[in-house]
């Protein structure tokens, strides 16, 4: 230790050798990492309570993803296939392993959420209209819940600045449902996907 980092035999520090092992986690489907060592605990001990459970490694960021049963402790009996899972089963959770990113998007998202109050009605809506089509999932080409909400962010954002041109200063319009409409117009139509 000569500058507070812990060295390997071959001069690598710690924290580069967790990175290059991080990096190399889905490499090998089978091999034994923390993400599939986490997957098989809660397989094992939580079983009862889990109504799905998915290892995704082959991903820029490697999750466990699983749904807890909202009555815990009562029986259920698990689901013949793990894609059969209900979304209304229980709680969908995502965990992943070094990522601070996370904690950083929560309070942009808190902020914005508290400054636009449409914002949260909206990504309720659009989550569980995405969800219903199967396409709320990065990993699978869909839409994540934070590209969602930047989304919304950015199209409230839009608005804003033409309702304000528009009115000079008035009273904002917020009808959920016009502000639901608009943003499928935006970006079912309007949006350039080429020069954007």
């Amino acid at each position: 230790k000569e500058d507070g980092t812990d060295k390997s035999k071959d001069g690598e520090s710690k924290k580069d050798q967790e990175n290059r092992e991080m990096n190399e986690w889905d490499k090998n489907d089978t091999a034994e990492t923390p993400i599939r060592r986490l997957a098989d605990a809660l397989r094992e001990r939580w079983i009862e309570d889990l109504t799905y459970l998915e290892a995704v490694q082959n991903t820029r960021v490697p999750i466990v993803k699983f749904t807890v049963r909202h009555n815990i402790g009562s029986p259920c009996p698990p689901h013949s296939n793990e894609n059969d899972a209900d979304p209304d089963d229980g709680v969908n959770v995502d965990i992943c392993f070094n990522q601070l990113t996370g904690l950083e998007s929560a309070k942009l998202v808190k902020t914005f959420m508290e400054a636009m109050p449409p914002l949260r009605p909206l990504t309720f809506v659009l989550k569980y209209f995405m969800a219903a089509r199967g396409i709320n999932e990065p990993y699978s080409g869909g839409v994540g819940s934070f590209m969602l909400q930047m989304m919304i962010v950015s199209f409230l954002q839009h608005r804003e600045r033409e309702e304000h041109a528009a009115r000079r200063g008035g009273t904002p319009n917020l009808c959920l449902g016009s502000l639901l409409l608009e943003f499928f117009e935006l970006y079912g139509i309007d949006f350039n996907y080429v020069t954007a």
